[in-house]
C-alpha cells in the first residue's frame, strides 16, 4: 500500500488523504472508524480527508448508519487525477517559459560593487557540480568540452550529453588520466558519442567544464569548490589550455 500511498501523493493528495483514499481502494466499503483504524490517521483527521475527497467527487458514501465509505470507480478518479497533474504541469511550463523570456523586467539595477557577481561566482559539494554541469550542457550550442579526473558521470550528465550530441549535433570531447578509474568508467562517454582521449597527466591535472569558448567551470582544490566564469575572453584562454592537453592526448577507442 505504500508504493499506493506516495502514487497519491505525487497526483496531488495529501498525506491524509493518500492514506486514506489508499485503504478505501484496499479493502473497500468502509466506516470511519475501520479506515482510522486499518489506516494509522487520527479518527478527527479520517473525517477531515473524507469530506474534502467527496467534495472532489473521489469518493461516495453509503446512507446507512454509520456511513460507510467507498472508493467508487477508482481507475476513472486516478486518471481523472493524472489528467489533472499533466494541466497543471503544461501551465506551470507555460508560466516559466514566459517568464524566462522575461527575465530582464524582474531584475534590479545592481550597485557598481556587485556587478562581478553576474558573471563569476562559486559553486561547492559533488552532487551539485554535476547538476550544474549537466544544465551548462543544456544550453550548449556547438561545443562542450570536458576535462575530467575519473570520467565520472551522473544519470542527468548523461542524459543532458546524449541529447546534445544525438538531437543538437554538438561536439562532445572529454579528456583525463589514464588511471584504474578512468579505463573502467570511460566507456560511458564514448557509448553515447563523446569523443574522449587520455592525458599524460597525474589526478592533479585542470578539471573543467567549457561551453561554447564563453561559459567556464573550473575544480578548484579538492573539495569540489567550482569557480565558474560567464566570460568570453577567460573562455578562450581555458579553451586553449583545454586543447592543448586534447592535441597530446591519446585518442580512446570505442569497445
Amino acid at each position: 500500500m505504500k508504493n499506493l500511498i506516495n502514487l497519491l501523493g505525487q497526483l496531488g493528495l495529501t498525506e491524509y488523504q493518500s492514506k486514506v483514499y489508499a485503504t478505501l481502494i484496499s479493502y473497500g466499503s468502509l466506516t470511519a472508524k475501520d479506515i482510522a483504524q486499518k489506516s494509522g490517521v487520527p479518527t478527527p483527521k479520517v473525517y477531515t480527508a473524507l469530506e474534502d475527497l467527496e467534495k472532489r467527487a473521489i469518493i461516495a458514501y453509503y446512507p446507512s448508519y454509520p456511513k460507510r465509505y467507498s472508493a467508487t470507480n477508482a481507475e476513472l478518479v486516478l486518471r481523472r487525477l493524472l489528467d489533472e497533474k499533466r494541466e497543471k504541469i503544461h501551465d506551470l511550463t507555460h508560466n516559466v517559459e514566459e517568464i524566462m523570456g522575461n527575465l530582464d523586467k524582474y531584475k534590479k539595477p545592481a550597485p557598481l560593487e556587485k556587478e562581478l557577481e553576474s558573471y563569476v561566482w562559486v559553486a561547492q559539494g559533488y552532487k551539485e557540480a554535476l547538476l550544474r554541469a549537466s544544465d551548462m550542457v543544456k544550453n550548449a550550442k556547438k561545443e562542450v568540452l570536458m576535462a575530467t579526473g575519473t570520467f565520472t558521470i551522473s544519470p542527468q550528465l548523461s542524459a543532458a550529453l546524449r541529447k546534445a550530441i544525438k538531437t543538437n549535433n554538438i561536439d562532445v570531447k572529454v579528456i583525463g588520466p589514464k588511471n584504474p578509474n578512468a579505463l573502467k568508467n570511460v566507456e560511458q562517454y564514448t557509448k553515447i558519442g563523446c569523443k574522449a582521449r587520455f592525458t599524460d597527466f597525474s589526478n592533479e591535472h585542470p578539471r573543467m567544464l567549457l561551453i561554447d569558448g564563453k561559459f567556464s567551470a573550473l575544480r578548484i582544490g579538492k573539495d569540489h569548490v567550482h569557480l565558474i566564469v560567464d566570460d568570453p575572453g577567460f573562455g578562450i584562454m581555458a579553451r586553449n589550455c583545454f586543447m592543448a592537453l586534447w592535441n597530446a592526448g591519446e585518442e580512446v577507442k570505442k569497445q
